[in-house]
């Protein structure tokens, strides 16, 4: 089922419900990458679960450079993002959260996911990366 659809049936809630219940269930190892949505780190307990099992990447993206990503469909795909000015606002917002990260990578233009990867294994060294 998509995330649209997720919303529209059965609301934000309940899908940031299964977004917990998915981290809970991610047993803390090694080599392992779990990327999750702005939304996730909205609720406590997700972040708290994030910090007990590994370290933290927050990849810094300029909402400008996110609106370049999205093309009209990509912004419809989104929930959250129906409306330009809110989604600003949440991203504004949600920003703070993230910045609580254990790394930060800024990310100011376009670049390969490999080079992305590369910083990230820079920052982290040989820390236990769980999540």
């Amino acid at each position: 089922m998509s995330i649209p659809r997720i919303f529209a049936e059965r609301g934000q809630e309940w899908f940031r419900q299964q977004e917990h219940d998915a981290l809970a269930a991610i047993p803390g190892r090694t080599n392992t990458v779990v990327a999750v949505g702005g939304g996730a780190l909205e609720r406590p307990d997700n972040r708290r679960l994030m910090r007990q099992r590994g370290v933290t990447v927050w990849l810094d993206v300029p909402f400008s450079l996110i609106l370049q990503r999205l093309d009209d469909g990509g912004r419809r795909i989104r929930p959250l993002f129906s409306d330009e000015a809110a989604a600003h606002q949440l991203f504004d917002e949600r920003r703070l959260r993230y910045a609580r990260a254990d790394h930060v990578v800024q990310i100011r233009t376009e670049r390969e996911p490999e080079a992305v990867a590369d910083d990230i294994l820079d920052l982290i060294g040989k820390q236990k990366c769980a999540i």
